[in-house]
């Protein structure tokens, strides 16, 4: 194309441009009868040439639009409960943008027979996958008129979608007054789901926050009671235990003070007015170190002469009660006992009352 067909390509185009403006302009000015044109009134002289025209004819159809878009009023819904869209300007260099909606009115959007209808919403913005009503919920059920609503009705699964990448809450429920709920869940299967994942949080390392609950991958629900890292957790419930209480598989043999018995762990002495801490995480018991407490039997073997035997959390020495009483010499007597668990799943074992014993400790179960 050579220079000539250019400039009339792009003469035509301006005249396009120049066309859609005064439409633009003219569907945004008020209407006004105008005077009829003086008679023989001559046309302005063309003071540029070609390609001057050009640049002027552009300059001006791009002024006229930025003054159009200028004088845009705020944007509004179309019944009559109004919208209006506004920006907050970042003020620093740290600040964003935003963009935001601003309901107008005073009043709740009105429902219209408990139904999502194409103009009574009882939701001030919404986003939906049909134009069709929806039903909130039940019929005569409570609606729930909120600032955004998203519906999901034929073809998308999901109704409001929340994620982040950074450190922070892929969704936020914050309710501040006195009667307020953070969230509810309301579903037909289920109220709600949490997905099993990652290690169980009493094996974890990472910070953890008082009030987080972790579904792990074992199934075992966890509430953190205590903020650390990982924090201070205590089981809900999983696929073996209801609540906080884990029964083992089968007993296990934790400690027995008695010479060439097994597990080997030491010492293999008796015990008399003294107290001994044993460790009930060893011998592959299945109980975590982080355990709360303790579901044991207890047994006193050889006793030498009339005394008694006591369980205590480990760390915290006799407790001035009794889990095991025997009067005759050579006694073997036993007893269930359940029990707060030291630091490191630590019992104390004390004999006292004037004679010694040997004794025994198998774990059933704890408390996580």
């Amino acid at each position: 194309m050579n220079d000539e067909a250019q400039i009339h390509h792009l003469e035509t185009k301006v005249e396009q441009l120049t066309a859609l403006v005064e439409q633009l302009l003219a569907e945004r000015r008020p209407r006004v009868d105008s005077a009829p044109a003086a008679p023989n009134a001559q046309a302005a002289p063309v003071r540029a040439s070609r390609r001057n025209m050009l640049k002027l004819a552009g300059a001006a159809a791009a002024g006229a639009v930025v003054a159009t878009t200028s004088n845009v009023m705020p944007a509004a819904a179309v019944d009559t409960e109004p919208l209006k869209a506004g920006l907050t300007t970042s003020t620093t260099s740290t600040s964003a943008s935003s963009t935001v909606l601003e309901y107008m009115n005073t009043t709740t959007p009105a429902v219209d027979g408990a139904i999502i209808g194409t103009f009574a919403d009882a939701n001030i913005f919404n986003v939906r996958d049909t134009r069709s009503g929806i039903a909130l919920g039940n019929a005569g059920a409570s609606s729930f008129p909120a600032a955004i609503a998203g519906y999901s009705y034929r073809t998308v699964a999901n109704g409001v979608y929340g994620f982040t990448a950074n450190p922070g809450y892929g969704v936020v429920g914050n309710a501040t007054g006195a009667a307020g709920i953070g969230m509810l869940a309301v579903g037909a299967k289920a109220n709600l789901q949490l997905l099993s994942a990652g290690a169980a949080p009493t094996a974890r390392t990472d910070a953890h926050t008082k009030g987080e609950i972790i579904d792990d991958t074992n199934g075992d629900v966890w509430v953190c009671v205590v903020s650390g890292s990982p924090g201070t957790w205590r089981k809900l419930a999983g696929p073996s235990t209801s609540g906080s209480l884990q029964l083992l598989a089968s007993p296990k043999r934790v400690y027995d003070s008695r010479a060439g018995t097994l597990p080997a762990t030491e010492p293999k002495t008796p015990l008399s007015a003294a107290t001994r801490t044993i460790d009930c995480t060893l011998n592959a018991s299945g109980v975590p170190a982080g355990a709360t407490g303790l579901v044991l039997n207890v047994t006193a073997v050889a006793v030498s002469a009339s005394g008694f035997l006591s369980v205590s959390p480990g760390g915290s020495g006799f407790s001035g009660t009794s889990t095991l009483n025997w009067t005759d010499a050579g006694a073997v007597i036993a007893n269930s006992v359940t029990v707060g668990s030291g630091t490191g799943a630590k019992i104390d074992v004390t004999v006292g009352g004037g004679g010694n014993a040997n004794f025994i400790v198998d774990v059933f179960g704890f408390y996580a």
